[in-house]
């Protein structure tokens, strides 16, 4: 059984070589400069991903606060 998945894994890895060799042997290479709109996205993603954890760091802080300040109202009637 190991035989044949090593096989199956030989075969499919040689396929996608042989597929990828076919694309790129005829095709032209264009150099891009600048940033792509991917790369764009990820930062503007990355930047607003980094805004909404320090304003639920913020929020949680303060909650915090709140409970301890909340916590010293209380007296013990004993």
């Amino acid at each position: 059984m190991r035989a044949l998945q090593a096989l199956c894994t030989a075969v499919h890895n040689a396929c996608v070589v042989t597929l990828v060799d076919r694309l790129v042997h005829k095709a032209e290479i264009v150099l891009i400069e600048g940033k792509s709109y991917r790369h764009k996205e990820a930062e503007e993603r990355a930047a607003e991903k980094e805004k909404t954890r320090k304003a639920n760091k913020k929020a949680k802080s303060t909650k915090e606060r709140g409970a301890k300040d909340d916590s010293s109202l209380v007296h013990d009637s004993v």
